[in-house]
């Protein structure tokens, strides 16, 4: 009866003050009748972009420009979030020579984030929570504790979580042609990476039910009244070079030959370095200068890796009827101790398109395509659980062992965990058979593949030994993991007498 007087507006009170503290409402006799996933979330975001963009050029230099702009709004009710994207692209390709060109091209995008840092911090609390609120639980519209289950509170007052994430492409190509049918490349490429964020944790507070007493809340999983400002600053830079060269000739007997060599390397560099400090002294203005407590550094980290790789690859084409192609790697990773550092990842592809067979000539308009085709190839993975897992690391916490030396807690160091310095690269291997074929001139066309892949020297979990070895056992290439499958492509396409094309 409660509850109906208060949809019917003849009573105001959201719900029922708990007689053993009377600034709260007993949640479990809330009034309320409230679909808190629609309380949460808008029916509809509103979201804009923008695109523009030039070309034009010669027959020397031909250029492309473009500037793209979004700003599209969260669907959140309480706290809002949005999101703004600023992108840029331009592009040059300029013949210097009748021998020589070159390409160059570079990429800009921003990304901005404005969130609750609730939600940041908490979602999966969020998430799970909203799902479970009670319909009946009181609103934050009037005075009354315990609102702050309702996660209105925390998303709209708790502070928030900014971003700004940059990436800058730079791409650079250039390609000599001295003889017919030879061709030299060099490719550049370069990505950094920016990422500054800022997180607040801001006080929550709510007036009791006599709308006089301030009832504070804390920010899971921070304590009540904390307030925090964390600043992060993360740098990544990624370089890629490919310098390769092919040559190709087709004789007047229908042979094809082309064969290409070349090296390409990649080296990544990292930094990632993050802060806090507790104490504002105002929360409407949340920095680390305006904080009073001690600050605190949490990360300040620096990575690297590096790979290196030659390969070839020979293709041979016999009047499109007999086809075949080789390649051969040999890559290296600084992942890896020297003597596992370096290995031989070969592959090989043939195929046979009978259609071209003078014996199908009589059949073209009916078969213009009937290929069988197969495949064999491996291909290294070094992108393991560590960047380093052939050094010992030690376990290193400041100021946080659990004993007391001249009344202050020493710096505490753990065993390193044991290694395995037979790590090496993770091995798929995959072959394949297939069909590819075209009936009634085309108009029905399709593929069918079967498949089977084997990663072979996964790193995973070592076989068990006695736990007086007191650690954890090593990681190994101990683990194979089979894949098997198949695939169907099958299209149609015709046109009409009368024009229609479907």
């Amino acid at each position: 009866g409660r509850i109906v007087a208060f949809q019917k507006g003849e009573i105001t009170s959201q719900g029922v003050p708990d007689p053993n503290n009377p600034n709260y409402f007993i949640m479990q006799k809330g009034n309320n009748n409230v679909d808190w996933l629609k309380e949460h979330y808008k029916s509809s975001a509103f979201a804009h972009e923008h695109n523009l963009s030039i070309n034009g050029g010669s027959e020397a230099v031909q250029y492309y420009i473009s500037a793209n702009y979004l700003d599209q709004n969260g669907l959140l009710r309480y706290g809002e979030d949005n999101y703004h994207r600023y992108a840029f692209t331009s592009k040059i390709n300029a013949k210097i020579t009748d021998w020589a060109s070159v390409n160059v091209s570079t990429k800009f995008t921003r990304g901005d984030i404005d969130q609750p840092n609730f939600l940041k911090d908490n979602s999966r609390l969020f998430y799970n929570g909203i799902s479970r609120v009670w319909p009946n639980t009181p609103k934050n519209y009037d005075h009354g504790g315990d609102t702050f289950s309702t996660y209105i509170l925390p998303l709209r007052d708790g502070g928030r979580a900014k971003s700004q994430d940059d990436y800058l492409y730079q791409q650079v190509q250039l390609v000599l042609e001295p003889i017919k049918g030879w061709r030299i490349f060099g490719e550049g490429n370069y990505r950094m990476r920016n990422l500054f964020e800022h997180n607040e944790v801001l006080p929550i507070e709510e007036l009791g039910f006599d709308g006089v007493t301030s009832i504070q809340w804390p920010v899971v999983p921070y304590a009540t009244g904390l307030t925090r400002v964390t600043e992060r600053a993360y740098r990544e830079n990624f370089f890629n070079m490919n310098v390769y060269t092919e040559y190709g000739k087709t004789f007047d007997s229908g042979h094809t030959f082309k064969v290409m060599v070349g090296f390409n390397s990649e080296l990544s560099k990292d930094r990632d370095f993050s802060g806090y400090r507790d104490g504002l002294i105002t929360p409407s203005l949340p920095t680390i200068d305006t904080a009073t407590g001690d600050e605190k550094i949490t990360k300040g980290s620096y990575n690297q890796w590096a790979t290196a790789g030659f390969f070839g690859r020979l293709n041979y084409n016999y009047k499109e009827r007999y086809l075949f192609e080789a390649n051969l790697r040999y890559d290296g990773t600084s992942r890896f101790l020297s003597e596992k550092r370096w290995n031989w990842f070969p592959s090989f592809s043939a195929g046979w398109n009978l259609a071209r067979e003078e014996f199908m000539e009589s059949l073209s308009e009916d078969i213009s395509v009937l290929k069988i085709r197969g495949s064999y190839g491996q291909l290294g993975n070094q992108n393991t659980e560590s960047l380093y897992p052939f050094y010992p690391l030690v376990p290193i916490e400041a100021s946080n062992c659990n004993w007391l030396l001249n009344g202050a807690k020493p710096n505490k160091v753990s065993p390193a965990p044991l290694i395995s310095r037979y790590l090496t690269w993770e091995t798929v291997e995959s072959w394949g058979l297939g069909l590819d074929f075209g009936f009634l001139n085309n108009r029905l066309t399709g593929s069918v593949d079967y498949f089977s892949r084997i990663t072979k020297d996964m790193v995973g979990p070592a076989p068990e030994l006695p736990l007086t070895l007191g650690t954890d056992v090593p990681k190994m290439n101990n683990a194979d993991l089979r894949t098997n499958g198949w695939e169907l492509d099958l299209s149609w396409r015709d046109r009409l007498k009368n024009g229609l094309t479907y």
